[in-house]
């Protein structure tokens, strides 16, 4: 009975992130700069949208670079990649 019950709530949960799932992909195909990011190779909707979401303004950047650097794809010499922080 037990085991019933655990794939049952799986099953829901399953459900319930196929439906975010395409709902994340659907804005992410509407929204432009979520598109624009998505033209980056390897990037995609599940990495475009949350770097959309949370990341600052580009004009806080000085270049690309330190853009690339905030999001922990490579280092930056002032700040340790460890030190990353989203809150």
């Amino acid at each position: 009975e037990l085991c019933r019950v655990y794939i049952e709530q799986i099953s829901l949960l399953d459900e319930k992130i196929g439906g975010l799932d395409k709902e994340i992909q659907h804005r992410a195909k509407t929204d432009e700069g979520t598109s624009r990011l998505m033209t980056i190779s390897g990037v995609g909707p599940m990495c475009a949208t949350p770097i959309q979401a949370f990341s600052p303004q580009m004009e806080t950047f000085a270049n690309g670079l330190e853009c690339a650097a905030w999001c922990g794809c490579c280092r930056d010499k002032n700040r340790p990649v460890a030190a990353k922080s989203f809150a």
